[in-house]
């Protein structure tokens, strides 16, 4: 049975690389024409992906209309052992914003790859196929909020996208996936810290809970949805933006590092 489970997953790996080095090779391509348009966004995949102007490709329309197909790909391909239709989830809501799909979708596969690689490391038996599914889901709210340099045009305080979230899923019927979009924030929200710091959220709290929930909290925190998404963060860097959150968002992080890190 570990045989089987090693080598379907050796199979995983391959499909992937052979889909990745496909797309970067249509990427060094000569842009087209009517790949002109360029978004006022912060860059988020690696210059060395650009275009000659230094600009990065996620710049152009063209990125937009190719990562949609490698991302499906990829969806699928965590998707094996699930039942969930992740892909049509996400087009209930994100059918007119490209570019914030794209963003979303790969940090979310960068927080799941490095959530189930942290179990894996600690010998941590978890639920992998919710933890699969939750952390692809896990900033779906963000489409509701404003924060135009990474492509959100929603009304809502960016703050609010993990509320948002939990109401999207909720509305589905995904209840045990709305509580990871709610509960990811930071290492976690309390309603001391939300009246403290007079965020625009409901009094209530918002620490995750569950080792699954724990789990892709702490994932979440080593990537960012601007700059190089797929860049892990250091864990000084980690500790410092804790930090500005005060003593107890640290701690919250510490405990979390101590379990997956």
């Amino acid at each position: 049975m570990f045989l089987m489970i090693q080598v379907k997953r050796i199979r995983r790996i391959k499909s992937l690389i052979t889909r990745l080095l496909k797309t970067l090779t249509v990427l060094r391509q000569p842009l087209q024409q009517e790949y002109h348009m360029e978004w006022d966004a912060t860059p988020f995949m690696p210059r060395r992906f650009g275009t000659s102007s230094g600009k990065g490709v996620q710049h152009t329309a063209q990125f937009a209309d190719l990562l949609p197909s490698l991302i499906s790909g990829n969806i699928k391909d965590m998707e094996n052992d699930s039942d969930m239709d992740i892909e049509k989830i996400f087009s209930l809501f994100y059918n007119n914003n490209k570019a914030l799909l794209a963003t979303v979708i790969l940090h979310s596969e960068c927080v799941a790859r490095k959530a189930l690689l942290c179990a894996d490391k600690r010998g941590i038996d978890v639920d992998r196929t919710f933890v699969r599914e939750a952390a692809m889901l896990h900033d779906i709210g963000v489409v509701r909020c404003n924060a135009p340099s990474i492509h959100c045009l929603g009304e809502l305080p960016y703050i609010c996208h993990g509320v948002a979230g939990r109401e999207m899923l909720d509305n589905l019927g995904l209840h045990r996936h709305a509580l990871v979009c709610e509960r990811h924030t930071g290492s976690g929200l309390t309603v001391e810290d939300i009246i403290r710091q007079g965020l625009p959220l409901p009094h209530r709290e918002m620490l995750p809970i569950t080792t699954e929930e724990k789990l892709i909290c702490y994932a979440d925190k080593f990537f960012s949805k601007s700059g190089d998404l797929t860049e892990e963060k250091t864990l000084d860097k980690i500790i410092s933006q804790m930090s500005a959150h005060g003593e107890d968002s640290l701690a919250r992080f510490m405990q979390l590092h101590e379990l997956f890190g």
